[in-house]
This record gives C-alpha cells, structure tokens and sequence, in this order.
C-alpha cells in the first residue's frame, strides 16, 4: 500500500473508531439530563433484568455479514459490532414507563465508553435529517421499548460506518462477534524451498478459539477449534535468574475430530519469545513474523454458503487468495500483484497464478464502497473439485480502508 493512502485512511478510520469506541465531547448523555415524563426508576449498574440481557441488531441487506448490533450483558457490560468494527464498555439501565415517538418504553438505557455516549452522533452538522439522522431528536434516549407491531428494540444508535441512526431489533439471544485474527505463526522455514517443495507451515489463531493451518498433509491446510491452558516458569541462564516465562499451550482438533495438533508458545512480558508446533511425530520451530518480510496489510473476506474466502494484501504490492471450501480446510488458490489508484483508491489486482484456473478474468478492481466505509470486490471461482460442482462460486469480498 502507497503511504499516502495508509495515512488518509488511517485518518478516516480513527475518525471512525473515535465517534465508535470513544465517542466525542459533543456526544450527548450527559448523566445530568432532565427525566421525561412517565415512570422512571433509578439508574442501576449490573445485576441487569433479564428482559433486556440479549443481542439487538439491524442487518443491512447490501451487507449481511456485517450487521450492526449490540449485545447487553447482566453485569453492565455491551458488545457493539459496527460493520468491521467492534468495541465494548459499560451501561447503565432504569425502568421507564415512557410513550415516546416510537412506542412505548419498557427500560432506558446510558452507554458509557471513557465518560462518552458512544452511540449518539457527536456532530449533526451536514447530515440529513430525514435518512441519516431519521427524525432523531435533539435530546437522544436510548429506550428499549415495544412498537405498535409488538417488536422489542433499542432506540437511536448511532453507527459511525454507516453515518447514521437506527433502531436495533431485540433478539432472542446475543449477535457473534466478530472473528478477528489474534495471531500468526509461521515455521522458521516458511518460503523456503522450491517448485511443490515450498515451506508453507503456518498457523493462524482467532478470537473464536478457531485455527487454520497450512503446509501440513501434502501441503493441505486444515482447521478447527482449540483450547488454551497457561503456566508461568521462571528461566534460568545456569544458576543465575534470567526471566518470568508465561507458556500457552494450545491444544488444536481439526473439523472432523480427527487430527490433533499441539502448539505452544512462550512469551516474557508480552513478547514473543519462541513456539512449537506438534504435528503427529514431526514438530516445527515456529516464529512470530513471516520469515519471507512479505507482511499482510489488509485482509478482505467472503462467504458464500457453506463456502469461506479471504484475499490477503500484502506491503511489497503481491496479494494471495484463499479459500475454504465447505469449512474443511483453507487453500491458497491464487496470487499476483497489484496497483493502487492514487486518485479514486481503487486498487487493481492483477492474476499471476492461477494454476487450477479457477479465476475468470485476468484483473479484478477493489473499489472504496458507496459511503467509504470499507472496500468490496466480487470475484466468481470455479472449481468442479472443491465445489462439487461446474457453476462459478461467486464471493463478495469485503474489508475496511487501510
């Protein structure tokens, strides 16, 4: 990615994560706010009924996979997904026996993230009242309250992706969060080798306990989930006390139950000391960085039915193309280069390889979405093989602007 770009994205995603996750000092909710009328409890941290411990979400139908949602938790606690974005922090809830403009109000809720509502919009200057703020009024609550149709929901939510309110409808239990990458570990011979010999031992480990690894099997990757144990172990340089060791152990089954790895970790004050990976008789030496230099900058991801994807951007301008076909294990399927537009942020991938010829065009555009959220491709994949069938795969890849 060209330097420029990372820093007028940087900018816009800041901007993004402050209005989301910190919120501004023109934000709203100050704690003093004079009550409405109708029947209002006291403010009540925790201990939260029962009625309203739940997931709250709108879908939007351009973007299923990236709902905007919140998740109440008993001990005063939420989780917000915000497209590709996510945060948490604390609430407070009251009883309020309120009519307001959208129904009638069961509870009331104050959202706090470093002394801020997170989720009323920190400046209306220039945004239409009638789409983007949807007739919000100039005092917002957040009421849980029941509309004319029965439907529970939680009113005016500020997204900071979509630059506007919404309602969010009450569900039945808490919205996923989203999977995020928490670390890579890459044998310390990852790359090497030449022609089907390459290296390409490599572990990913997410905040949904889930992995994926490759370079395994005859070079086919694989996934599933895992369990984490930590011990603490003090080193030594022969008598002499070197450091505090923290040892992660990961114990990792594959989808099917079948196989299982174990990968350990040894970390001092936060950093990464070394790990090893157990695979059957064989154990790899594995480091924290790829032995290659070639590291990822954004990743843009994709399902379609059963059927997942992601492409990989990387510094040095190459991209990759994975996919997992039927949750059964991950592959890189193909790889080239690619350019940056400095002038529309369009980023043009151009195939290099494509051995199973499972691509149809020779150039795919990444384009910044309608309201500069995130990017998005669509990228058709045939594959009789892994698809089971001669009718193209289509995936609509999506991921921010970085």
């Amino acid at each position: 990615m060209k330097n420029w770009k990372k820093a007028v994205a940087g900018i816009l995603a800041a901007a993004s994560l402050t209005a989301l996750a910190v919120g501004a000092t023109a934000c709203g909710g100050d704690k003093d706010e004079e009550k409405p009328d109708g029947g209002i409890g006291e403010w009540q941290t925790g201990n939260a009924p029962e009625a309203i411990v739940t997931g709250y979400q709108y879908i939007d139908a351009n973007n299923p996979d990236y709902p905007v949602a919140v998740n109440l938790y008993e001990d005063g606690t939420y989780y917000v997904r915000d497209f590709d974005l996510d945060d948490s922090g604390t609430y407070e809830w009251r009883t309020a026996e309120v009519d307001f403009e959208l129904g009638t109000a069961k509870y009331e809720i104050r959202f706090s993230k470093d002394g801020s509502d997170p989720f009323v919009c920190p400046d209306t200057t220039g945004l239409d009242p009638d789409t983007q703020l949807k007739g919000a009024p100039d005092e917002i609550h957040h009421y849980i309250y029941e509309d004319a149709d029965g439907d529970t929901s939680i009113s005016w939510m500020w997204s900071a992706r979509s630059v506007q309110y919404f309602q969010l409808v009450q569900q039945s239990e808490h919205i996923a969060k989203l999977v995020k990458l928490e670390a890579e570990y890459f044998d310390e011979n990852y790359g090497k080798g030449e022609g089907t010999d390459i290296n390409a031992v490599k572990i990913a480990l997410y905040n949904d306990n889930s992995y994926t690894i490759g370079g395994i099997n005859d070079g086919f990757g694989s996934g599933g989930t895992f369990t984490v144990t930590s011990r603490e172990e003090t080193k030594y340089e022969g008598t002499e006390y070197e450091y505090k060791a923290l040892i992660a152990t990961y114990a990792l089954t594959d989808a099917d139950d079948d196989a299982k790895y174990t990968l350990e970790v040894e970390t001092a004050e936060g950093e990464f000391v070394t790990a090893t990976l157990q695979v059957g008789s064989t154990t790899y030496t594995m480091v924290a960085e790829d032995p290659t230099g070639s590291k990822p900058v954004n990743t843009l991801n994709a399902t379609s039915g059963e059927h997942s994807a992601r492409i990989e951007l990387f510094e040095d301008g190459s991209w990759k193309l994975f996919i997992n076909a039927w949750g059964a294990f991950e592959s890189e399927y193909a790889s080239g280069t690619s350019t940056t537009d400095t002038a529309t942020w369009a980023i043009t991938l151009t195939v290099v390889s494509d051995e199973a010829d499972v691509l149809k065009e020779d150039t795919y555009t990444i384009e910044p979405n309608a309201d500069w959220s995130g990017y998005e491709v669509t990228i058709a994949v045939t594959d009789s093989v892994s698809f089971g069938s001669d009718e193209p795969v289509e995936f609509v890849f999506t991921g921010p602007l970085q």
